[in-house]
């Protein structure tokens, strides 16, 4: 049976948690103020898509595909991105709430988070070589062998990685981000 396709669609409004998402392929499509809470978008296929002001908290993403996809503004609550299809896996985040995500293993390279809450998110072995952490809150996510050569942390607060446990080659750190590099050491880094 073929699969379903949608393109150049714009969905302003819906509230998918009621009436569920059409199963199929999506490109070149626009979600404005649309909702996905708890939604069950396993299967998807979402291609140069953007999603703008939409809640997808707790939605199911079990080999979704999210390739050149934007989020701008949105709720991403719980989402275990993890669980998605890693073949050509591209996203971007500007102004999202991502606390309690999980990226875990999932290739990154180049991602951009820009203005993102990602309290206790899990970025346990996640390819993130010149990922961009842009006035990002990092409080309590996790890092465990996580490949971060060049990533750029430089106005990202509240983070805690060990240069032990995760590849920081040429990653780049702000005077004041010191604390978070060196707080297994228990240090005392007072300011000017």
């Amino acid at each position: 049976m073929p699969e379903n396709y949608f393109t150049e669609i714009t969905y302003q409004g819906d509230d998918f948690s009621r009436q569920g998402v059409p199963s199929g392929a999506y490109e070149d499509c626009r979600f404005r103020n649309c909702i996905f809470t708890d939604c069950d978008l396993s299967g998807l296929r979402f291609t140069d898509c953007e999603f703008q002001d939409c809640d997808l908290s707790n939605a199911v993403v079990q080999d979704t595909a999210f390739q050149e996809v934007r989020f701008s503004d949105c709720k991403l609550l719980g989402i275990l991105f993890s669980d998605c299809r890693t073949f050509r896996f591209k996203v971007d985040f500007f102004a999202c709430q991502l606390n309690w995500a999980s990226f875990q293993a999932l290739p990154m390279k180049g991602t951009r988070f820009e203005k993102c809450q990602l309290i206790e998110t899990d970025f346990t072995q996640t390819q993130l070589e010149g990922a961009i952490f842009d006035a990002v809150n990092l409080e309590g996510a996790v890092f465990f062998r996580t490949h971060l050569v060049g990533a750029d942390f430089r106005t990202a607060d509240h983070f805690s990685i060990d240069p032990e446990e995760n590849d920081l080659r040429k990653a780049h750190f702000s005077a004041h981000s010191l604390a978070g590099l060196l707080g297994k050491y228990q240090l005392r880094i007072e300011g000017d």
